[in-house]
């Protein structure tokens, strides 16, 4: 996959969710290129977020809890964990016939253009 795929792909997620999603489940990524693309949405977040919490500290205890990054890392996995997990559950309640790796793929990336 070269730069310009990677970006008509952040291009067709925010204009036509749709196509993208079908270009994305298209690739069939594998389970460890889903783990490694996890843990750098994961690792990223964290690290984007410092930048702003230099310029603006933490005022309460709690903020400054949550800008502890091996925290947040621990509670990003968590929650992307849970979301990929609750997706699929809920899909297939609903008579969905996606896999696993298919929500998966869509989740993390999802992730990772917040990071970005």
């Amino acid at each position: 996959m070269t730069g310009a795929m990677v970006l008509e792909l952040i291009r067709d997620s925010l204009a036509r969710p749709r196509d993208a999603a079908v270009k994305l489940i298209g690739l069939d990524v594998g389970r460890e290129a889903l783990w490694i693309g996890a843990a750098l949405a994961v690792v990223l977040a964290p690290l984007s977020q410092a930048p702003v919490t230099l310029l603006v500290p933490p005022s309460t205890p709690m903020e400054a809890l949550l800008a502890a990054p091996t925290l947040m890392m621990g509670l990003r996995i968590f929650v992307l964990g849970a979301l990929i997990g609750a997706f699929f559950l809920v899909a297939r309640m609903l008579g969905g016939k996606a896999e696993w790796a298919h929500i998966a793929v869509l989740t993390i990336w999802a992730e990772g253009l917040q990071v970005g």
